[in-house]
């Protein structure tokens, strides 16, 4: 019944669904040459053995998931990646190279996942943390693919939507035969959900068992002759509104550091001119990264308009704002700085994380402030005091370390249910 009533829906909204992909082709070219993927029509190079999919939304995702598929690649397993916007394909084609073969994903509709399947036959789903669709669900129990979630988490107001459409949406809690969630607390919620109680385990967050950045990389020395000796800030995944707040901070700490650089690396590449435009504005000078082998004096501004460089920035910062936190969009991992050694500064909005988040908070591993304006006062005072954010790195790192383990587990559970009867 419900599966009708959605798939009517879905028929419904697809017009709408194609004309945004449409306009956002307009600004990201690469979602062009996605729709045919978006409606199935992609198939293996080498299509001899069962394949295991992997689906990880977008780059968040992606770098998560990147350590156990390539554990399952090492292991002799054929594996697809879906991603579904541009920026998740493209990390994962840097992250895993021709290991694996990637596509977008295909539309929740079943036509669409009826030929992707038949045309890859995947033994098993993989899906990274939350991305859970109805039909993708229906059609892998109906073809008896198993369903793994892996990394998984539920925040507390999509538990409660989940909840109040329980009648509907059981069936494909039920279906999921292998849950690795990161805490208790998203245990109990899966479990509310309908997840059966032997299929689901505590596993930690894949995201503390991603490599450390190789600082000694060609990349990271880079970086770090780019910047020079200068004092690095680093305004990191950001979104409207938040690059505006940090140029507005830094255009009042250059009185008190003149040497600060302001390194912005919005979240989206297609908002590059958009950022660029933004510090024109503020009085500012700023350069591209891709188009710059040296900065003078005379430039403040360093924007980042290239994918995966983001691990090597942090390497040379001194501190840096994570975005998605001071607007609401629920906050984006900050564990890639904090295993760089970078001191970290979060808005409050972290739902998507939150678990992590307040663990670091709580033990001196990062700070989290309410506002801009605590925003400039903590970037200020740890500026000032090395010693405080030496402080905050040796908390971190201790953190980091006591969570570690999450990847030998989460794979040891899904190689055990891909050989379960």
């Amino acid at each position: 019944m419900f599966l009708s009533f959605y798939n009517f829906i879905f028929v419904l909204i697809l017009p709408f669904i194609l004309s945004r992909l449409v306009f956002k082709s307009i600004r990201e070219p690469l979602y062009r040459s996605s729709f045919r993927e978006r409606f199935g029509f992609f198939k293996r190079k080498d299509n001899a053995r069962d394949c295991i999919w992997i689906h990880a939304v977008s780059v968040g995702e992606a770098v998560a998931a990147y350590p156990l598929v390539n554990n399952l690649v090492n292991r002799d397993l054929d594996c697809i990646v879906t991603s579904t916007t541009p920026a998740g394909k493209e990390r994962v084609q840097q992250l895993l190279g021709n290991k694996v073969e990637t596509s977008f994903v295909p539309l929740d509709f079943r036509g669409a996942l009826r030929r992707f399947i038949s045309n890859n036959r995947p033994s098993a789903l993989i899906i990274s943390e939350t991305e859970l669709w109805p039909n993708m669900i229906s059609e892998c129990q109906t073809k008896k693919i198993k369903i793994f979630l892996v990394n998984g988490r539920m925040s507390k107001s999509s538990a409660r939507t989940y909840r109040n459409i329980h009648f509907w949406t059981k069936s494909m809690f039920e279906a999921i035969d292998y849950c690795g969630v990161q805490t208790l607390r998203h245990k109990n919620r899966f479990i509310s959900l309908g997840v059966d109680k032997s299929n689901i385990e505590v596993t930690g967050n894949l995201k503390f068992d991603i490599a450390l950045p190789n600082i000694s990389s060609a990349a990271v020395d880079s970086a770090k002759t780019l910047v020079g000796q200068r004092t690095v800030l680093l305004g990191a995944s950001t979104h409207e509104g938040e690059e505006d707040v940090l140029l507005k901070i830094f255009r009042d700490l250059r009185l008190l550091f003149p040497n600060l650089l302001l390194i912005l690396a919005p979240r989206h590449m297609n908002r590059i001119g958009r950022v660029n435009s933004m510090a024109l504005k503020h009085g500012f000078n700023p350069e591209l990264f891709s188009k710059t082998a040296s900065l003078s004096n005379d430039k403040n501004i360093l924007i980042i308009d290239r994918m995966g460089l983001l691990p090597s920035i942090y390497c040379c910062s001194h501190l840096a704002f994570v975005g998605g936190s001071l607007v609401p969009l629920g906050g984006h991992n900050m564990l890639e700085g904090v295993r760089a050694g970078c001191p970290i500064i979060m808005g409050p909005f972290i739902e998507n994380i939150e678990d992590i988040v307040r663990d670091f908070e709580e033990n001196g591993g990062m700070s989290i402030i309410k506002d801009s304006f605590a925003l400039k006062n903590e970037i200020k005072k740890l500026l000032r005091d090395s010693s405080l954010r030496s402080q905050m790195r040796l908390a971190a790192n201790a953190i980091l370390e006591a969570n570690k383990g999450s990847l030998e587990i989460t794979e040891s559970g899904i190689v055990n249910a891909i050989n379960r009867n």
